[in-house]
């Protein structure tokens, strides 16, 4: 009897198999794509200020952010009551938040020397009085400083800049930056505003006053402050 040969075992091809996965990752390709969409939108941020110089100076900072000034809004400013900067910085932005109901930037700037006892300081835009021009502010000043010599002279512009998503922020932003230098002994220089005619710079051997824009572009307090401010209003929590 002829002997029988084993079957050969017939190979089968394996089930695909599936991944459970695979709509999971489908909804995460989803989610970045609108979240790349969503900051290709610009937030749209109020600056709590009247004051167009100030604003012109910054206003460099804002590529990625709808600017809208205060004064769009008619809204007057608020008292600046607060005992520091930061106070009066959060006081303009909260103010701004509540009347318009959008994000919004306050900030507060001052020039500082501390052989007056930090005056101007809080007090800079009215130092000689309520409504002074900047030329009595910087005549006051160099009046009262007049006996000083040397490093007596010393003064710093301070500036700090705030942002309030909502007028409830518990964390607002805060970003101070200063900018070191002396009094000068007159008055010179026509191109900048507040002190700049008396604030002496010594890497350029002149008043902030005589500066060419690239050059105060380069020292500002202030837009170093603004600078770094505004990438984390970007990328601000949500």
């Amino acid at each position: 009897m002829p002997r029988l040969r084993p079957q050969q075992a017939v190979k089968r091809p394996k089930p695909l198999s599936y991944s459970r996965n695979k709509p999971v990752a489908r909804k995460q390709a989803d989610g970045v794509s609108q979240s790349s969409a969503a900051k290709l939108v610009k937030p749209k941020v109020v600056l709590a200020t009247g004051n167009l110089n100030k604003a012109a100076e910054v206003m460099p900072c804002f590529a990625e952010v709808t600017l809208m000034m205060q004064s769009e809004f008619a809204i007057d400013p608020i008292e600046e009551t607060g005992g520091t900067l930061i106070e009066n910085a959060i006081l303009k932005a909260r103010y701004a938040c509540e009347q318009t109901g959008l994000p919004a930037i306050g900030d507060d700037s001052g020039l500082f020397v501390p052989a007056l006892g930090q005056l101007p300081g809080l007090f800079s835009a009215r130092f000689a009085g309520q409504g002074a021009t900047d030329q009595q502010n910087c005549e006051k000043l160099l009046a009262l400083a007049e006996p000083f010599k040397g490093e007596e002279r010393r003064a710093s512009y301070i500036s700090t800049v705030v942002f309030m998503r909502h007028a409830a922020d518990p964390l607002p932003i805060i970003v101070t930056r200063e900018w070191a230098g002396y009094l000068h002994d007159r008055i010179e220089g026509d191109s900048g505003y507040g002190y700049d005619a008396v604030f002496y710079v010594p890497e350029f051997g002149m008043t902030a006053a005589l500066l060419n824009f690239e050059q105060k572009q380069t020292l500002s307090n202030r837009l170093e402050a603004f600078n770094a401010l505004v990438p984390q209003i970007v990328n601000t929590r949500p």
